[in-house]
């Protein structure tokens, strides 16, 4: 028992004293200076959420498996086919990016795009409804000047950005 204690305390003792040298050191920076560097997200990343309407088959599993309830099935008249049929909307204001919509759609009609930093004015502008979705998120390109990054682990000096 009373080296279990010493252990604990010595693993405390030891996060403390990681924690002081990530705020003491200067050199040592946990965060990106956005937009002027930009990371670069590795291909399972899960972003914002594109709609492919004609291979939808308004099973409805999406709606039923997001956990936030963020996907809704609305009646939408498809432009080409003119066919009716219940679509999903998403709602980012819930959405939580788990990716399980993706995962059970079984004609892989939804896909997740490594979208994540769109930003709205509006909040309203946060619900997708099916053109929306079947167009899939628009977000401004970058600064002419912004570089983009890839973050490395170093063990002394924690997490590194490099250059590309």
């Amino acid at each position: 028992m009373v080296t279990r204690i010493i252990s604990n305390f010595y693993y405390h003792i030891r996060a403390i004293f990681t924690g002081l040298k990530y705020l003491l050191s200067p050199g040592i920076r946990i965060t990106l200076k956005y937009p002027d560097e930009l990371l670069i997200l590795s291909e399972n990343y899960r972003g914002m959420l594109k709609l492919n309407s004609e291979l939808c088959i308004s099973c409805g599993l999406c709606s039923q498996i997001c956990p936030a309830g963020a996907i809704s099935l609305k009646l939408f008249e498809h432009e080409q086919t003119k066919q009716v049929k219940k679509y999903p909307e998403v709602d980012y204001k819930r959405c939580i990016f788990c990716g399980f919509c993706v995962d059970i759609c079984p004609s892989k009609a939804l896909e997740l795009t490594r979208i994540h930093d769109a930003a709205f004015y509006v909040k309203d502008e946060l619900y997708y409804e099916v053109n929306r979705l079947i167009t899939g998120p628009k977000i401004d390109l970058p600064c002419k000047r912004s570089k983009y990054v890839i973050s490395e682990v170093d063990e002394v000096k924690g997490i590194v950005y490099r250059n590309t």
